[in-house]
């Protein structure tokens, strides 16, 4: 974790510590807005050795004293369930659970999926159990049966017939639904980079630029270059929440997304041999 979000964070949790607790939101139901999946101004415990009752009883944690509803307090349990898998619910017989995934008094539970993440990995942002995968949805075909859950693309106009059948089946009438908000154009469901990995593999290379943050007193360098290519007129690169750098930075989705001009490979924003200097310089 860079020095100076340490700092940051270990300040931000210092009364909280002090107290000997952490307290839980007001309701998190009345902060959930269908979008969010982390609550909003949720300091991010994981991998801090200052945090550890975040999410424990003691301050030598293990899985033992891990406090059952920790997870809930930063993440919302009905976002979870709307758009990544449900919670709470007694497995299918036909969807056999593997022995590395275990439930919570046979329900499907936050840690059937999810290992500890006190020591984060950027290779595997979501701690996911039995990680690396090559694709995340190869994590998914551990329990689902691959053949059940046929591919859409979203990104092309006309959508293929095969394709418009998959989101009449998913009870959606335009593709622009799987991605933005209803009624809207612009907004996301998420951030850009949990959207597009339900369907995109994150390789090394998306993976060292995540969540990497323009903010110029975490990362000045960077977001000096990046800074000075906007004030210069430059074609929009979009941030995510607090200045984070999410898929859509560099990548745009289709051209059907705004007035938009794509360049190969992938929709880049901006000619390969340009829009790495934006941030790195060379």
């Amino acid at each position: 974790m860079h020095t100076g979000l340490l700092l940051a964070l270990l300040l931000s949790w210092a009364p909280l510590l002090a107290a000997g607790s952490w307290p839980a939101p007001p309701a998190a139901d009345s902060l959930f807005d269908g979008r969010y999946l982390t609550l909003p101004d949720r300091p991010d415990p994981h991998g801090d050795p200052a945090a550890c009752l975040a999410c424990h009883t003691s301050g030598e944690p293990t899985l033992q004293d891990l406090r059952p509803e920790s997870c809930r307090e930063c993440h919302d349990p009905r976002a979870h369930h709307r758009r990544i898998h449900p919670l709470g619910m007694v497995p299918s017989d036909e969807v056999p659970i593997p022995a590395f995934m275990p439930l919570d008094e046979g329900l499907l539970a936050c840690g059937t999926c999810h290992s500890k993440s006190c020591t984060p990995d950027r290779s595997n942002r979501n701690s996911l159990r039995g990680a690396p995968w090559p694709q995340r949805q190869d994590f998914c075909f551990q329990c689902h049966k691959r053949d059940f859950f046929p591919g859409l693309d979203p990104h092309h106009r006309p959508l293929r017939a095969v394709d418009q059948e998959r989101l009449l089946e998913l009870g959606l009438t335009v593709s622009c639904d799987l991605c933005h908000k209803e009624d809207e154009q612009v907004d996301l469901l998420s951030e850009s980079d949990h959207l597009c990995r339900r369907c995109h593999p994150s390789r090394d290379h998306e993976l060292r630029h995540m969540g990497f943050s323009m903010d110029p007193e975490r990362n000045p360098a960077e977001a000096a270059l990046y800074r000075e290519y906007i004030e210069l007129g430059g074609r929009e690169l979009p941030l995510g929440s607090e200045g984070r750098i999410g898929c859509t930075t560099c990548h745009t989705p289709s051209p059907e997304c705004g007035d938009q001009t794509v360049y190969p490979p992938r929709g880049l924003r901006l000619p390969l041999d340009r829009i790495c200097h934006v941030c790195h310089g060379f």
